[in-house]
């Protein structure tokens, strides 16, 4: 009984903790908002939230549903399994991500340069997002992986309270250095700070995460088509339930141009 209160006083204390850093984040990402909103003129706060979004929905495209089923996986093969299938499944889902991330930079970095009719300005900061997607997708998965191993700071901090903080530091510094504030710059520096958040969330994981030198080979093909059939069809799922906004966005300014033409200006 001293043991069971024991655990439940820590998950109550971590919950609490999560929460309230949670709420922080979301008020230092609010303060944010606001002081682009002062800073930035409002064409590059447009181009700001389109190429933000696109690297957002680009890093749950390249996830390819992975993050969405981390907990089932990793919760069965740590009970039972054959051995190594947990290793195996880590490292395919993540060669898998790094390899998707990989196209959807190439992709968007193309289409950063040779799409005709955008400014250079939109250019550079959507190149500048594009350098992201691996960061997003690789915090998208290893995140998921974190809380399946219980690591639930290391799991929802990075995401909900590091970055946006950090971000709100760097941005404050500037404001205060005098540095004029340009959407390039302003996505540059969440460039930076997600791919250096990914690093250390990836690095920290290495101690809980179950490791191993072989690939997954010929003899666990049944299982990779059994992951390849499960996760594609969650990417939708969490682009509706997490990333509906950015979805928008993308498909308004998509839209925008259209509208313009028929009238005096986009709705």
């Amino acid at each position: 009984m001293a043991l069971q209160q024991r655990h439940l006083r820590q998950f109550i204390s971590t919950s609490s903790l999560l929460s309230l850093a949670r709420v922080a984040g979301a008020a230092a990402g609010f303060a944010t908002q606001i002081l682009l909103a002062r800073t930035l003129q409002a064409s590059a706060l447009g181009i700001f939230y389109s190429v933000i979004s696109l690297a957002a929905v680009m890093g749950v495209v390249a996830a390819l549903g992975y993050p969405e089923i981390a907990s089932r996986f990793v919760s069965r093969y740590r009970d039972k399994g054959p051995k190594g299938l947990l290793p195996a499944f880590v490292n395919h889902a993540r060669t898998s991500t790094a390899v998707c991330a990989a196209i959807a930079t190439v992709a968007v970095l193309a289409f950063a340069a040779f799409w005709p009719g955008i400014a250079l300005e939109a250019r550079l900061a959507t190149a500048a997002a594009a350098i992201a997607i691996l960061a997003n997708a690789a915090l998208r998965f290893n995140g998921a992986l974190a809380a399946s191993f219980r690591k639930f700071e290391l799991a929802y901090l990075p995401d909900t309270s590091i970055w946006p903080f950090l971000w709100l530091a760097c941005l404050l510094l500037l404001v205060a250095l005098g540095t004029p504030l340009t959407a390039l710059l302003a996505i540059a520096l969440l460039t930076l700070i997600f791919i250096v958040l990914a690093v250390v969330q990836y690095r920290l994981l290495l101690r809980a995460v179950p490791q191993t030198e072989e690939r997954t080979g010929q003899a666990s093909l049944r299982f990779v088509r059994i992951w390849r059939g499960e996760a594609p069809p969650l990417i939708l799922v969490a682009l509706y339930m997490f990333f509906f906004a950015d979805v928008d966005i993308l498909w308004s300014r998509r839209l925008c141009p259209a509208r313009k033409r028929r009238s005096s200006a986009c709705a």
